[in-house]
């Protein structure tokens, strides 16, 4: 860091100044710890803190009304409200009020530290640094992680996760985090391609290779020079272009077509696929070698709906990115619109959030998003208790298959998949359930390594 970062911590419990104290001291920061919410405020001006963070509940000044002197004082300074009456209204009402995160108690040094790594670092981080996921959960607190370890070497890393899950960011994040930051990083999007072209993008080919090559064409491989090659949707690749793909890894050596040479292969070499490989295997449709070859580092990343802690400060960051991008200045969204965006399942994960955020955003007028703005499939469940297909403006027809969806995916993420014990709990037979999800388009597949 370039200075030290200056944290003010405001709890009435001595037990939690202290634990925060100490975790956050040994992670580097400067920490000033006091008990009543006047005597942090009385020390904004000399402290100049980098960050606040407050409990909600304190007898005298509570944190909302520390939270409202912080943004009088310092409007830039983030605040995090520390709450043991952890309800989804409560911490949105205090995010609506410019609070930048919460932790509701208990939690552990690795979930403060996520979030203080978060708001605190990026003020005085250096140019370059590698590109951030955003959330607060252990689960991706478990990828950075990983990241941090495997970024400093060449090992070949295979990121597995449902579409829409941000594999993509990993791989640049790991690019960004090792000595080949600066150097190229070329996506290849394989499931884009057709075989047979595919195998010209990547490896290139020599002028004459076959009808139309008029010229000699460098490949994706050569071109990532001695950076990173990023192979996305690895899973859909053909079985003839996956053996050349084995003798690429192999051999370090890329063989265009109709070249009598090959050239050496520099670039470290990542890859991405949102299907189950080790089934495909078992099925004959992707080779065991090759796996073993990408997964070398195998990282998993979860989907959206196993990690909800993470759904408000991703809102919170496209909000603030749509807002940028399309001259917006939306200020947020109502506490129930985030009690229904917190509800529900997202099929699209972050890639499904973003989108929404941006679509609301660019349709807003003035004033905060609430929920009628919401599309009806996220109206439907709001905190587990399913609204009338009246109330939520769904016809029954589409209610009922929106239930459907719902019950189904709850059922595989509990059964892992499982579609015997699925079926089993759902009272009816395996061949009426495989019809059920191949009408609400579930992949019983896709929750074996979720």
């Amino acid at each position: 860091m370039a200075r030290e970062v200056t944290i003010l911590v405001i709890d009435d419990e001595e037990s939690m100044r202290f634990f925060l104290e100490r975790a956050l001291d040994r992670a580097g920061y400067r920490v000033e710890a006091v008990a009543t919410g006047e005597e942090g405020v009385a020390r904004l001006g000399a402290l100049a803190p980098d960050l606040v963070i407050t409990d909600l509940k304190m007898p005298g000044m509570d944190g909302v009304e520390v939270l409202e002197r912080v943004k009088t004082a310092s409007p830039r300074t983030p605040v995090v409200m520390i709450t043991g009456f952890g309800t989804i209204a409560g911490a949105v009402d205090a995010m609506k009020r410019g609070a930048a995160d919460y932790l509701t108690k208990p939690f552990d040094i690795r979930a403060i530290r996520l979030v203080v790594d978060r708001l605190a670092r990026p003020a005085v981080a250096a140019p370059g640094a590698p590109p951030q996921l955003v959330g607060v959960s252990l689960a991706l607190a478990a990828v950075r992680e990983q990241i941090r370890r495997v970024g400093p070497t060449d090992a070949t890393v295979l990121v597995q996760g449902e579409s829409g899950t941000g594999k993509e960011l990993v791989a640049r994040a790991i690019h960004a985090a090792g000595p080949r930051r600066g150097r190229p990083f070329v996506a290849v999007h394989c499931a884009a391609l057709p075989p047979t072209l595919l195998e010209a993008e990547l490896f290139g080919h020599a002028a004459g290779a076959f009808t139309g090559a008029v010229r000699a064409h460098v490949g994706f491989a050569a071109r990532a020079a001695d950076g990173t090659l990023f192979l996305d949707e690895v899973g859909d690749i053909a079985l003839p272009v996956q053996a050349k793909l084995l003798r690429l890894l192999q051999e370090r050596e890329i063989q265009p077509l109709g070249a009598e040479e090959s050239v050496p292969l520099r670039a470290r070499v990542a890859a991405a696929t949102h299907r189950d490989l080790v089934a495909m295997i078992e099925r004959g449709e992707f080779r065991e070698d090759l796996y073993y070859r990408l997964a070398v580092i195998p990282i998993h990343l979860p989907p959206l709906r196993a990690r909800r802690e993470d759904v408000a400060p991703l809102v919170e960051h496209f909000l603030a990115s749509s807002n940028r991008a399309l001259g917006r200045a939306v200020p947020g969204f109502s506490r129930e619109a985030m009690v229904a965006l917190g509800a529900y399942r997202w099929p699209g994960n972050v890639r499904e959030l973003s989108n929404l955020v941006e679509r609301l955003v660019a349709m807003r007028e003035g004033g905060e998003i609430g929920l009628e703005d919401l599309p009806a499939e996220l109206r439907l469940d709001m905190g587990g208790a399913a609204v009338s297909p009246t109330a939520s403006g769904l016809p029954f027809e589409a209610a009922r298959r929106a239930f459907e969806r719902d019950f189904f995916e709850r059922l595989l993420e509990e059964t892992a998949g499982n579609v015997s014990e699925a079926a089993r709990r759902a009272g009816i037979s395996r061949p009426n359930l495989y019809r059920r999800l191949k009408e609400t388009g579930l992949d019983p597949g896709a929750f074996k390594t979720a």
